[in-house]
């Protein structure tokens, strides 16, 4: 305590530059541990769920011809199938995410309420993820085909839990099904890789029922599973390669060209597996440990510049009987409390910038620095105090006594370059890193993404029959204000669903595509798509037998097919809509676009 007291009698004193440290420490700290915390988020994500450790996602490794790919969503038979047919097994868990077209649900009495994904799932969901129930019981909800449970937020929304409790929400694509909201649970923490506020029954009408027991095709379901403690998740591939063979059949697959394998994911490693977030995570790591190391330096540069102001005052200490120990435990005080205030005011600039943060980070800064890395941040901070004060103690430490009746200089200075040297490399290493981020992200917003997204303007008219829609469009072109008209299934920046695509006569799948599904008359003038080859669809076709195809998938199908003129008049299948023998003609190539 005796040397904190002469630390803040000090904090101000001349000579001491103890504000420049102080102010050049917070914003080293704001920045550095800001992106620190980010990094230990990261690492984080699911592991507040009990029994986390047993708990895998079940990944799909396909291929389809000669292309491969990786899915972490199965067939609705493959979760329930590994519970009940292989040891080790314990439990199982589905989840099909539904996006509401608007964004939000409405009652009975026409009331909005947002919310981001509707999650479908079985009756064991809550026995697999182990989050708080606040009312209700899920097992009983679940087997209920229109039950229904919200998260807290959302039945705060609502008018609190007592009120959301009976009261019947449905979605605006199918204002026919209803459900009920039956029960509450615990909002899931921002480190979730889940982010349902709404769960409803795996049952529900929304979703086609067959699709629950198929072993192959429909892959939209989410499956987990918990293993017992011990079993090793990588002994079971050749049970879970035996039940496919059983249930669905190698040899069928390869027939058609297809080829899958099921493998077990640990639930806390699935942020971390994509690529983009490693990459992510390595660079912040990387700019955090610079920032943090320069921040370091530059207050132990500062104070060790300003030893020579103080040695007279270290002489006089040790004329008094102060030994190194006691010069150590000055600096450790002084730098703890140059530290501790640096510390509060980079918690005030990151409060106060906090929206700008979460914009750049995608988490709320509360749940970044009060989260489980919180104290792993104190504990960077106390190494950081410790090597901070370890410089400036050891040069203390050999002040001579007779500095305190004569002028002491000194004339080594290499030492002082070379951490300078490495200071100024530290900071242009990272100016380039921000220089090279920045030019990323100005590539990425300004890419172009193949279509004229210039004045286009979209409405969701899913839920209207297809005469009014028809009326709508007919009506919206005839304003002065409107350049053009068109209707499609899908929108660019949505995704799409994929199908697989086939020759005539074959069962042979050639590749998977992405599948825009439907579009109307004068798509490619309001879009405009580019064509570069062929024409558009005939306008006022009915029923048209025609397909377009982007100018990626004419040169993939090249080698696969003998059709030297090119892809334009030939006839292809497409699984999903060339049911009962139909096929379509591709009329026009496109200019490749980003889904």
């Amino acid at each position: 305590m005796r040397y904190l007291v002469l630390a803040c009698r000090s904090l101000f004193k001349k000579g001491q530059h103890n504000v420049l440290k102080i102010v050049s420490l917070a914003v080293g700290l704001a920045v550095g541990l800001l992106l620190l915390a980010k990094v230990f988020f990261l690492r984080s994500y699911d592991t507040f769920y009990p029994g986390c450790e047993n708990i895998y996602r079940v990944r799909m490794d396909y291929s389809v011809g000669e292309e491969n790919g990786e899915s972490f969503t199965t067939s609705g038979a493959v979760a329930p199938g590994m519970a009940a047919e292989i040891p080790g097994v314990e439990t199982y868990a589905r989840l099909v995410g539904y996006y509401p077209e608007y964004g939000t649900v409405m009652d009975l009495k026409g009331n909005r309420y947002s919310v981001e994904e509707v999650g479908m799932v079985d009756t064991t969901w809550f026995d697999l993820f182990k989050t708080p129930v606040l009312a209700g019981d899920p097992g009983k909800i679940f087997s209920n085909p229109l039950g229904a449970m919200v998260s807290r937020k959302m039945a705060e929304r609502m008018g609190g839990i007592s009120q959301v409790i009976g009261k019947q929400l449905y979605v605006e694509e199918y204002p026919m099904h209803r459900f009920t909201v039956e029960g509450v649970f615990e909002d899931l923490p921002e480190n979730s890789s889940l982010s349902q506020e709404i769960l409803i029954s795996i049952h529900t009408p929304l979703l086609f029922q067959r699709l629950l027991s198929n072993w192959n095709g429909g892959e939209r379901f989410q499956s987990f599973v918990r293993l017992s403690p011990g079993v090793d998740p990588s002994s079971l591939s050749p049970a879970l390669d035996e039940m496919i063979d059983r249930h669905v059949g190698f040899e069928n697959l390869e027939q058609e060209g297809l080829m899958m394998h099921y493998s077990l994911w640990p639930l806390t490693d699935y942020v971390m597996m994509h690529e983009q977030v490693r990459v992510m995570f390595r660079m912040l790591l990387l700019m955090a440990v610079v920032l943090l190391l320069v921040s370091v330096l530059n207050y132990g540069l500062i104070s060790v510049s300003g030893i020579l102001n103080r040695t007279r005052e270290i002489a006089v200490r040790k004329c008094y009987g102060a030994g190194n120990k006691d010069i150590l435990r000055l600096s450790l005080a002084e730098t703890a409390l140059h530290t501790s205030i640096a510390l509060i005011l980079a918690v005030l600039i990151v409060l106060s910038c906090g929206n700008i943060v979460e914009e750049m980070l995608d988490v709320p800064v509360t749940a970044l620095l009060f989260s489980r890395g919180g104290l792993s941040l104190l504990l960077v901070c106390v190494l950081l105090v410790l090597v901070s004060a370890f410089l400036p103690a050891r040069f203390m430490g050999k002040v001579p006594v007779a500095s305190a009746f004569r002028n002491l200089s000194s004339r080594r200075r290499s030492w002082k370059t070379g951490l300078l040297v490495f200071q100024f490399a530290a900071s242009a290493f990272v100016l380039c890193l921000l220089l090279g981020v920045s030019r990323q992200y100005g590539a990425m917003v300004n890419n172009d993404p193949g279509y004229d997204y210039d004045n286009l303007v979209y409405l969701n008219v899913s839920a209207v029959d297809t005469s009014f829609r028809t009326s709508l469009a007919q009506e919206l072109e005839r304003l002065p204000e409107v350049r053009g008209v068109t209707l499609s299934t899908s929108l660019f920046f949505e995704g799409a669903s994929g199908n697989n695509v086939f020759m005539p006569g074959s069962t042979e799948i050639l590749f998977n595509v992405c599948d825009l599904y439907f579009a109307g008359d004068a798509y490619f003038d309001v879009t405009g798509l580019e064509i570069v080859e062929g024409k558009a669809f005939r306008e006022g076709v009915r029923y048209s037998d025609e397909v377009m195809v982007s100018k990626s998938f004419a040169e993939k199908i090249k080698p696969l097919v003998d059709w030297p003129g090119g892809v334009i008049g030939h006839r292809i299948g497409v699984t999903e809509h060339s049911g009962m023998g139909s096929y379509f003609e591709i009329c026009g190539v496109y200019e490749d676009l980003r889904v």
